[in-house]
């Protein structure tokens, strides 16, 4: 089989003998409940990796600190997720100030604004309007924590007012 022939097999079923030797391998007698276990282990190990791998890259990112934009019901997560500390900023996007004080944040504290929303890309079209740069200013973190399950959508009125 492909494994014994070469490097292990992944998950990555773009590449022809992966996908052949997976087809091949639910087939054999060694396919069981613990070759499952050891998948989801896999896949959690690289879920967690990357997890520690964006916290790094944003606290990297230019020395900037962190503001969480979403509801507060998703702040216990996103505490544990991303390891806030007390001097970074969670914004409630449930308040009706809630992009004025994203928006502080980024201009008057240098903050980068990870946004858990469902309707990011208005967010974003408003924002850069307002000169602020994704990747710098701001970015769609709802990608990077597939944990939240109530993300918002933003109510479009406030983005209107402003």
């Amino acid at each position: 089989m492909h494994h014994f022939a070469g490097p292990k097999p992944d998950l990555n079923t773009d590449d022809v003998f992966n996908k052949l030797f997976l087809e091949y391998f639910i087939k054999t007698p060694w396919f069981s409940a613990q070759s499952l276990g050891n998948i989801f282990k896999m896949v959690s190990g690289i879920y967690q990796n990357q997890s520690h791998a964006l916290i790094n890259v944003i606290r990297l990112l230019g020395k900037k600190r962190r503001a969480f934009f979403t509801t507060s019901n998703n702040f216990p997560e996103l505490k544990r997720a991303f390891e806030i500390t007390d001097d970074e900023l969670l914004i409630d996007a449930s308040k009706s100030d809630a992009l004025m004080k994203a928006l502080n944040a980024m201009r008057e504290h240098n903050c980068v604004c990870l946004f858990f929303i469902n309707n990011y890309p208005d967010i974003k079209n408003f924002l850069v309007n307002q000169k602020f740069v994704e990747g710098t200013d701001f970015i769609n973190a709802a990608d990077y924590c597939s944990t939240l399950t109530n993300l918002p959508n933003y109510p479009q009125t406030f983005v209107r007012v402003l």
